[in-house]
């Protein structure tokens, strides 16, 4: 009912009438909005010009499949010069509708449920697609819900619309759909459009392959689309795409030696050093207790540009390596002369961003910090190099949220543990206050309120129930210990809860998991 009284009887055309329009299709379905379409409809008979040509097909199209079709049929013909099927030129206009007003799901729909014959007719020729520039857009506005029902019907559409392009701008759209209506919802047919990208071999080509990747990381989406991965019942879809989100190492490190050393940006990180000192104590007390032993072998898994706990338990005395992308650039190690003449003006660099943080990560931690003979070394964190029950220990520090892949990095973690090692990993949990790292945002949980929203940072958007369910697979776990954040606390209105029905309060008000398990 509160929906309803939004909608104001219609007395003229609105100024802004595609605001209006905007603003009227996040409603419901409500009769009273099929009565102002029409009477709309009717007021702007006269109009002609290209800009209300836009709105004006809207306005029938919606009211024809969701209202009323024999209002709208009339204007329809009218539009399209009384041909039963679509023209060519309201064609084109509708794909700029769709595309400015974010509805080609919703079109979607009403070519899946419209009835009258008329309108099937008309819109049978249409073919639903984003303009070529717009294809980023639109694919970015759909992973909001990734697998609403309407969906299916549109991937279908337009991986059968795009089967034969070979146009650089198309190509890679097909492969993206392919892959989403694949893993999502049609095993078989999504099955054979991407066989045609794997060169007759049981996988994606390589260049299918980087192409994939590519775009993932465009539209920020690697570990949506691991997921979808992981959770395909379809072996030839797992196998076909098994080789997703692993990063090719030694282009990494030839990326990052083609460009001038900048590290200007750890500068800033001086200020997180008394935190990560205490975690660091509370970290180095757990594997006391655990009874991990500076003689144990302890990996520290995603050790982040800084390295900074694999630096701080090499200078507390423990055997340590340290693995990851990023990785400070001593670990690189570059191929091809010149790059390795040029690896020494890097590690001067990130040490000269570095040094305000490690003196401060020094004063605060009561440690005399050293480097070397540090072990460090760019690695895929699901593909270690080491062989089976290597280490002692493996610590994931404040990582899994970010992991594209978590279960993949949780079976490595425990490969590499000899039987009953600890894992120990402390995790930041969507829901949680924080869990978006955002720090410019304007209202809290604005993260989970408008999915979308979070920072520019890799998150997999994993509940605790789905962490914890993900490492009893491999391990017994010890303690699940938790922070609460008073923060967080002060913020949580009844008002937020009730509008975020899916969380708890206790998940809301998390600050941070610290996990200790065992391999089984």
């Amino acid at each position: 009912m509160a929906q309803t009284k939004t909608i104001a009887p219609f007395t003229t055309v609105p100024e802004d009438v595609e605001a209006e329009l905007s603003r009227l299709l996040q409603l419901p379905v409500d009769p009273a909005i099929g009565e102002w379409l029409y009477e709309l409809t009717r007021a702007s008979g006269h109009l002609s010009t290209a800009e209300s040509m836009r709105w004006r097909l809207l306005c029938l199209l919606w009211l024809a499949c969701e209202y009323n079709p024999d209002q709208a049929w009339p204007y329809l013909m009218w539009l399209n010069q009384n041909e039963t099927v679509i023209s060519d030129h309201l064609s084109e206009i509708l794909i700029e509708v769709l595309d400015d007003f974010n509805i080609h799901l919703r079109l979607a729909r009403w070519q899946a449920d419209v009835q009258d014959e008329r309108l099937i007719t008309f819109l049978s020729g249409f073919r639903n697609l984003p303009l070529p520039y717009k294809m980023g857009d639109a694919f970015a506005g759909l992973l909001d819900g990734p697998q609403t029902p309407e969906l299916e019907p549109w991937l279908a559409n337009f991986c059968r619309h795009t089967v034969d392009q070979v146009s650089p701008y198309i190509r890679p759209w097909h492969l993206f759909a392919a892959v989403w209506y694949a893993t999502c919802f049609n095993q078989q047919e999504g099955l054979a459009y991407l066989k045609a990208f794997s060169a007759n071999q049981i996988t994606l080509s390589d260049e299918a392959m980087h192409t994939l990747n590519n775009m993932a990381e465009q539209l920020t989406c690697t570990p949506i689309i691991a997921g979808w991965i992981a959770a395909c019942p379809n072996s030839e879809v797992k196998i076909l795409l098994q080789e997703f989100g692993h990063p090719d190492l030694a282009a990494v490190t030839e990326t990052i030696f083609k460009s001038e050393p900048d590290y200007a940006h750890l500068k800033r990180a001086a200020a997180q050093a008394p935190q990560d000192a205490d975690r660091f104590k509370r970290n180095l007390e757990l594997l006391k207790h655990a009874g991990v032993t500076p003689s144990s072998r302890i990996l520290d898994l995603a050790c982040g540009p800084l390295a900074w706990q694999t630096i701080l338990l090499h200078s507390a005395g423990y055997t340590v390596a340290g693995v990851g992308l990023p990785i400070p650039p001593m670990g690189l190690s570059p191929a091809g002369f010149m790059n390795k003449l040029r690896r020494s003006l890097y590690i001067k660099a990130w040490q000269t961003a570095a040094a305000p943080y490690f003196d401060r990560l020094a004063q605060e931690s009561g440690l005399k910090l050293t480097s070397k003979k540090l072990a460090l070394s760019l690695a895929d964190v699901t593909r270690l190099e080491y062989d089976d029950n290597s280490f002692e220990a493996v610590i994931c520090c404040n990582h899994l949220q970010h992991a594209p892949t978590v279960s993949a990095l949780l079976a490595e973690a425990a490969r590499v543990l000899k039987p009953g090692g600890l894992f120990l990993a402390d995790i930041v949990p969507f829901p949680a206050f924080g869990g978006g790292f955002n720090p410019l945002s304007q209202s809290p949980w604005e993260h989970l309120q408008q999915p979308g929203q979070s920072a520019g940072v890799i998150l997999n958007q994993w509940s605790e129930a789905q962490y914890r369910t993900a490492l009893e697979r491999h391990f017994t776990i010890d303690s699940w210990l938790t922070n609460q954040d008073d923060e967080a606390t002060a913020h949580l209105t009844p008002e937020i809860q009730a509008n975020l029905p899916q969380f708890s309060a206790e998940e809301l008000t998390r600050q941070r998991v610290i996990v200790l398990a065992r391999k089984l």
